[in-house]
């Protein structure tokens, strides 16, 4: 699939995701409430609980059944059979139905009441059977990141339906049809929606087919003895048990009570009722749903644990003490149903015990529930979960139905043989008492545990987020990880940094072709040759099914052979062959002796990319003192800055003098973040206390760089040091606070949408600085994990997990200042909660604007700045000094924003602001601005143009400066060519913003770049790239491949996106396996 069309793509997917849940919803509500209805009204309450069990029996066998064909059959045709199965039982149960007279007046046959029977036993089973199928949809059109930020929209369609599908029941049962059974046509619709809808996704989109799981040993199955003899563990287990208990009493109350009603005899309006009832849970289950975040992060996990048993035990000991005392009929007068009856109050106090059961289970306790499993650890997060929702519920399921069972026999019934509710009332009362006692027990487990590991920092896996591009490269590259991304990391680690990919390497050529393929592509490029490589050659030569890796293992094989025979101790490397040096290169890779110093320093100026790539490594296996400045100078090319910051951290200590001498030395700040970057590398108290001097250096990004290598480092400050980390907390909460002030200040600011979500993508920068700066204090893997749950927003329980860890660690002084920043984010909270701290005060919209302007803090965003510059401009009559002083800006994108408002907005001020200038900036900005100039070779509207591409949609605008400095837009007119044997330096990445490119070999084979495809320059060596055409125009971001990949390595979001767009069109454009199909000749 192409990055261009990743965007377009996935909203098409949600919408007809969407379209999918809203049938197969619509067809569940109706049929839902049919089913229910038809059941209270044929049989007593004592007959309830076998509908119960009978229902959980089909259900299993069913579920059972789906999941043995999902990994045999096609999904699509397991998800269409699914639909078409449930379509046909139920067209057979209703027909079935109206054909005995079911659904009626009357009171119910053998025969009628067997068809309401068995009508009710498959509704619980279609719905298990329709959430498997949506979600296995799902899974199949998104990947994982996808499922987590989209999943909330498209449920919404179904919840949507569901309410929809139930008041639609309610206003045409009884006044339309007289049989109630009629309403499932209406649902077979829904069906018949749900495969319509199924046969589009089929036909224009492809499905991802299910990977078979690996077989589970008997060491890792779950072990039941060992599960109840833990503490935690077996309390979650039980209080899951109790709950569901609790559940089945609620809904058995709730059914039982209906048949005592006056005003609900017929079939009809029975449905009626319960479609309403159904409804309006829905109606408040939506509601809940999106309060809950708010409730939980505000009053946090112990009330959503508590609040479900509390608030039952409420309604369900009012609604016993009014039915004991009080009776089933004794009426509400305030509350009137859709007739002439009233309810009563009993019935009243029971709708609310199964409106509180529905709404706060499903919104509040199963996020806070699930929560309980974060503390685990991880390798055993999965089982104990299965364990829990498993065994203990599936057996609370059949031990409710048995015990339901016997109520039915025991408990007192009226005279029509229907139970008594009220007892059932009683009986739930101790159950859902233990449950609260459970729950509240729970709790403390939970905390005990979490202050526990916490304590302890090391009862989780020593969690580092990758803060570095290079970082997420390498992670994705191993073997193990499995991850999508792998072959693209490694060809683009190889770019950036020949060699380092090595390690990978016996894994690629001993795994399938195409891993073959990538590690002979890759071994081209290293000089590493010991046996843990040379015996997946040998073997590939003996074994191989294919003749073209047979030939090249072959090949390498001899090669190293001979260079075994090289001679290291040669006087000269001036005379040598490109073959000779190489053989130099291997042998002192593979021997304990070091090179001789002179020979490595010929070969670090050597002309040959690979030889002096190899060099530099080699200089960093062996530091020597006479390697520091030729490497220290390689670190200002940025073809070699990477692999040559790596090799100087090696050097330890002895650098540390130089790096820093250098860092002072050097104006370009992103030479100083190089030097930054070598510091990490050098694990010594001295490198960190540097790197935390840097944290008070004027300059944003100096700044980050700094902080994030402390983290890495896990440095933690102490005395004076903690004291200055506190003072920056409060300078960042100050900055947060103020802006969320302007934020909220610009709400109804016209064209000010993407300012406010500049604004608020800097606080959220800011939110992490300040969890970084409190890792300084109490250590980097704890706020690590609580950074990475809670960036996770689209999963509230994780989110909750990162509050209850926020609360556990920090200090009480700190969780006073901090917790409301985490709470909530919304602006107008974070104004109110720090009013006294920092007050903010009210301003209109353009003072607001200027504010932003003429902000003078360091950590001030340039993003925000030079967009409040554009948005100001038009305002007003004047040139405004806030603009004005915006010229003498030292970053460009603020200074050439400015030149370009004033010369367009005040044209009458332009000359005189220029001749204020110095005369090379005054020039410079006056070629930008200039009426015959490009006004999209600015930095601000190149950044514009590469959020309009999806491979930059997730990342702010901010982190896309620097690369957008370096780009250039480059406009092809139809059939224009760029041949790079032309240029100075042929590698090159482009974007195509429209049109359409073609990128041509040697034998005049080409590859196809359409809208918003990545295409990087000779990212496969074998596909050396010559040219670059289009025959009807195009228009393309382009930059010097090193520089990008220079710029772009460093900053993990951004690195995180480039690899989704480039593994999209990497897949499909440079595969080897289908570069013949791909490949169109002239």
């Amino acid at each position: 699939m192409a990055t261009a069309t990743v965007d377009t793509l996935e909203k098409q997917k949600v919408v007809w995701l969407r379209v999918h849940a809203f049938a197969t919803q619509t067809f569940i509500a109706i049929y839902f409430s049919v089913a229910n209805a038809m059941l209270v009204h044929y049989f007593d309450s004592s007959q309830l609980p076998l509908a119960y069990l009978a229902s959980g029996v089909v259900g299993f066998l069913l579920g059972a059944l789906y999941k043995q064909l999902i990994g045999k059959i096609p999904r699509g045709r397991v998800f269409g059979g699914t639909l078409i199965v449930i379509g046909i039982l139920a067209i057979l149960l209703t027909i079935s139905g109206i054909i005995a007279g079911a659904g009626g007046e009357s009171e119910g046959t053998s025969v009628q009441k067997a068809v309401a029977f068995g009508v009710f036993i498959f509704a619980s089973p279609f719905i298990t059977l329709v959430g498997l199928e949506s979600g296995g949809l799902s899974l199949s059109l998104l990947d994982l990141r996808q499922t987590k930020r989209l999943q909330a929209r498209i449920n919404m369609g179904a919840t949507v339906a569901s309410i929809i599908g139930c008041f639609l029941m309610a206003g045409l049962v009884p006044k339309v049809f007289s049989n109630t059974l009629y309403m499932n046509f209406i649902a077979l619709a829904g069906i018949v929606g749900a495969v319509a809808s199924l046969v589009v996704i089929q036909r224009k989109f492809e499905l991802k087919e299910a990977k078979k799981a690996p077989a589970s040993s008997s060491k890792n199955s779950p072990d039941k003895g060992t599960f109840m003899k833990q503490k935690y563990t077996a309390f979650l287990g039980i209080t899951a048990f109790v709950s569901m208990v609790a559940f089945y009493m609620a809904d058995f109350l709730y059914l039982s009570s209906i048949p005592h009603q006056e005003w609900l005899k017929e079939p009809s309006q029975k449905a009626q009722f319960i479609a309403i009832a159904f409804g309006v849970i829905k109606t408040g289950e939506l509601i809940l749903g999106y309060l809950s975040g708010s409730i939980l992060s505000r009053f946090g996990l112990r009330v959503g644990l508590l609040l479900l048993p509390v608030g039952l035990l409420i309604f369900m000991l009012s609604s016993s003490v009014v039915g004991f005392y009080g009776g089933i009929t004794e009426t509400l007068p305030t509350l009137t149903y859709i007739g002439e009856d009233p309810f009563s109050l009993f019935f009243a106090l029971v709708l609310l015990v199964k409106f509180t059961e529905r709404t706060v289970r499903k919104s509040i306790d199963d996020p806070a529930f699930r929560t309980l499993y974060q503390p685990l650890p991880a390798a055993k997060r999965l089982t104990v979960q299965s364990i829990v929702e498993g065994r203990f519920k599936q057996g609370a399921i059949m031990l409710s139905g048995l015990l339901l069972l016997a109520l039915g026999h025991i408990l007192p019934k009226d005279e029509t043989n229907h139970i008594l509710p009220y007892y059932l009332a009683a009986v739930g009362i101790p159950i859902l008492i233990g449950h609260f006692l459970l729950a509240r027990q729970l709790y403390g487990l939970y905390r005990n545990k979490l202050t526990s590991y916490l304590r302890k920092g090391g009862g989780w896996r020593m969690i580092q987020d990758a803060l570095f591009g290079f970082d997420i490269l390498r992670d994705h590259a191993k073997a193990q990880h499995k991850s999508e991304f792998r072959t693209i990391s490694l060809r683009v680690m190889e770019a950036i940094q020949p060699g380092s990919g090595v390690k990978e390497l016996p894994h690629l050529l001993a795994g399938k072709k195409k891993d073959q393929d990538l590690g002979l592509q890759l071994l081209a490029h290293t000089y590493e040759s010991g046996p843990e490589i040379r015996e997946p050659l040998t073997k590939m030569v003996e074994t191989s099914k294919s003749k073209v890796h047979q030939v090249k293992a072959k090949a390498f094989l001899n090669k190293y052979q001979n260079y075994d025979e090289v001679d290291p101790n040669r006087d000269s490397v001036f005379r040598l062959s490109l073959q000779e040096k190489e053989s130099l290169l291997r042998h002192w890779y593979q021997t304990p002796d070091p090179p001789r110093p002179e020979v490595v320093l010929r070969l670090l100026k050597d002309p040959d990319r690979r030889v002096r790539s190899g060099a530099v490594r080699l200089a960093g296996k062996y530091p020597d003192g006479m390697y520091k400045y030729p490497l220290l100078e390689l670190l200002e090319n940025p073809e070699f800055a990477s692999v040559a910051a790596t090799a100087l951290g090696k050097f330890g200590g002895d650098i540390l003098q130089d790096l820093e001498a250098l860092f002072y030395r050097k104006n370009d700040h992103r030479f100083k973040l190089k030097i930054l970057r070598i510091y990490r590398h050098i694990k010594e108290a001295k490198a960190s206390e540097i790197i935390f001097d840097y944290l008070s250096y004027p300059d944003r990004e100096i700044q980050m760089e700094a902080l994030k290598s402390l983290n890495y480092l896990q440095y933690t400050a102490s005395g004076d040091r903690l004291v200055q980390v506190r003072q920056r907390i409060e300078e960042r909460v100050e900055y947060l606070v103020w802006l969320s002030a302007k934020e909220y200040g610009l709400q109804n600011g016209v064209g000010a949408d993407d300012l406010r979500e500049g604004l608020h993508q800097e606080g959220e920068v800011n939110r992490e600085i300040i969890l970084m700066l409190l890792g300084l204090h109490y250590g980097h893997s704890k706020l690590a994990l609580i950074r990475r749950n809670l960036q996770d927003q689209n999963q509230l329980t994780n989110r909750i997990f990162a509050l209850e860890l926020i609360e556990n660690l920090l200090e009480d002084e700190d969780k006073v200042r901090l917790m409301p920043l985490f709470e909530s984010k919304r602006p107008v909270h974070q104004i109110r909660y720090f009013k006294n701290r920092y007050p903010q005060a009210k301003r209109d919209y353009v003072a607001n604007l200027k504010d932003i302007i003429i902000h003078t803090q360091a950590n001030t965003g340039l993003w925000i700045k030079a967009h409040a510059v554009q948005l100001l401009g038009p305002l007003v009559q004047e040139l405004p000094h806030e603009i004005a002083t915006c010229l003498y800006h030292p970053h460009p994108l603020v200074s050439q924003t400015a030149a370009e408002v004033i010369a367009r907005d005040f044209p009458e001020d332009w000359p005189r602001m220029l001749s204020k200038l110095p005369k090379e900036k005054a020039r410079y900005l006056f070629e930008l601005v200039d009426e015959d100039s490009d006004p999209d070779q600015l930095i601000y509207h190149k950044v514009e143009l590469m959020m309009k591409v999806p491979l930059f949609r997730d990342v702010p605008p901010f982190r896309l400066l620097d690369l957008a400095d370096a780009f250039s837009v480059r406009r092809f007119a139809p059939h224009e060519e760029l041949h790079f044997s032309r240029m100075k330096d042929r590698e090159v990445v482009c974007i195509v913003l429209d049109g359409a490119l073609e990128a041509y070999r040697k034998d005049d084979a080409y590859f196809w770049f359409s809208k918003h495809q990545v295409f990087i320059q000779d990212i496969i060596p074998d596909s050396p790239t010559v040219k670059l055409a289009s025959r009807r125009g195009a228009t393309v971001l382009i930059v010097d491949r090193e520089h990008f990949f220079d710029l772009a390595i460093h900053q993990s979001p951004l690195i995180e996106a480039l690899l989704e767009g480039i593994h999209a069109t990497s897949e499909k454009e440079y595969e080897m396996e289908n570069i013949l199909s791909l490949i169109r000749k002239k």
